[in-house]
């Protein structure tokens, strides 16, 4: 057929154009050729996906948020997200109902209690600091680029190889302590070796740590590590070594640490630290390092609070998702300026590293914890689980460390709290 074409063409033709026919056809045989190739490698490759267009204008959102706390010198974070939500309206046509959630309500709502009364159900909710996955949690690594995160952060909410939650920060726990000053003075008055602020002379002395045994994360720092398990024997070694390492346990872990009893709070997290930092006489510093273990390892214990995506409508799913990313952005530089946090985009740790208020030493500190960490959220069910055992055990523990009971009783009432509990 190519030959019949060639001849056609070249039919009354004068030799003097014959050859630029020729180079004429070759460049088209070229061009079909080329047509012929991309064509099948599309077809064993497949058509790469472009982003759908939505017009959103029709869409409302109901969003869930959670009040942040007010610190002096700092910026409100309710006024920040209410500049996003107006932003986000202003050039999508998107019409949002912005509510503050309890942190009690999203745990309800995301394990399945429902939601009281005649509350409308969000289309995104952001997932408190202590974050569970949720059946309803939707999918939004098709919109939502991992690589865009901390590999701790997407990995938090990666699941069966879906995204299921936008990140914000990293939020650790850890241990705060009275750090010597410049001088080599350390708390108690004593002149020691000069060392780096927040270095290993800012380790607490034993029976001089307060602590709190009805913190959510007094029993989570330890038995949430990998490798580390739920179950009887682990908090019965676990309780030993708090009684011989961090004392007795005192009525007001704060006031002791006001009054100059406790050099060091356990556990603290960044709300708590700042709060600390904050009161705290500028003569005397604090630095917060991570707690110790039975084990001997000493690591930060880290969450990853996120905005999730219940909706599953391609318009709301759309304007969900937009909105998602961009209050998580914001309140991953708000906490990272605020409370010292980690921001989940890899884009924003110049923030962390400039605005924290952390030295050099004390970022890498938190970061060694969260750079190879490999924590994941919880199923609901599983943290309430966790949180059923961890009320039961607060009173056997109590009474073991005021030394109202022995070993041997404690390890009793353990033993009977985890018969009548499942374990995790």
């Amino acid at each position: 057929m190519a030959k019949g074409l060639l001849k056609q063409g070249n039919a009354g033709t004068p030799g003097a154009y014959r050859p630029f026919l020729k180079k004429s056809f070759r460049r088209f045989l070229a061009v079909v050729t080329l047509f012929l190739v991309v064509a099948t490698l599309s077809a064993c490759l497949g058509r790469p996906e472009v982003p759908e267009k939505y017009d959103l204008r029709s869409v409302r959102l109901v969003v869930w948020d959670a009040l942040q706390v007010k610190f002096p010198g700092y910026d409100d974070y309710s006024e920040e997200v209410s500049r996003v939500i107006q932003v986000f309206c202003r050039e999508t046509g998107v019409t949002v109902d912005l509510r503050y959630a309890e942190r009690r309500e999203v745990l309800d709502l995301l394990s399945g209690a429902g939601v009281a009364g005649t509350i409308q159900k969000p289309h995104i909710v952001f997932s408190g600091e202590y974050p569970v996955i949720s059946p309803e949690l939707q999918d939004v690594g098709d919109s939502v680029d991992p690589g865009l995160f901390l590999d701790a952060a997407a990995n938090y909410w990666t699941r069966d190889g879906k995204l299921l939650g936008i990140p914000a920060f990293v939020h650790w726990t850890g241990t705060a302590v009275k750090c010597p000053d410049i001088s080599g003075q350390s708390a108690e008055g004593e002149t020691g070796e000069d060392e780096s602020r927040g270095g290993a002379g800012a380790v607490p002395k034993p029976s001089r740590t307060g602590y709190w045994t009805d913190s959510p994360l007094f029993l989570r720092c330890v038995l949430d590590a990998p490798g580390a398990s739920w179950d009887a024997d682990s908090v019965i070694r676990y309780a030993k070594w708090v009684k011989d390492s961090y004392g007795p346990l005192q009525d007001d872990p704060l006031s002791a640490w006001q009054y100059g009893q406790v050099d060091a709070l356990y556990p603290v997290n960044p709300y708590l630290y700042k709060w600390l930092k904050v009161t705290q006489a500028e003569e005397v510093p604090v630095t917060v390092i991570p707690p110790e273990t039975p084990s001997g390892e000493s690591r930060f214990h880290y969450t990853v609070p996120a905005y999730l995506v219940l909706c599953e409508d391609g318009l709301e799913k759309a304007a969900a998702v937009e909105l998602g990313r961009r209050l998580a952005r914001s309140l991953g530089r708000w906490a990272a300026r605020t409370l010292g946090c980690i921001p989940a985009l890899v884009n924003d740790m110049s923030v962390f590293n400039l605005e924290s208020g952390f030295d050099y030493d004390e970022r890498m500190r938190i970061w060694d914890s969260v750079s190879v960490g490999e924590a994941a959220a919880p199923l609901a069910s599983d943290y309430l689980q966790t949180v059923s055992l961890t009320g039961a055990l607060d009173a056997p523990l109590q009474s073991f460390f005021s030394g109202k009971a022995t070993i041997q009783s404690l390890e009793e009432l353990i033993y009977e709290v985890f018969s009548r509990h499942t374990r995790p």
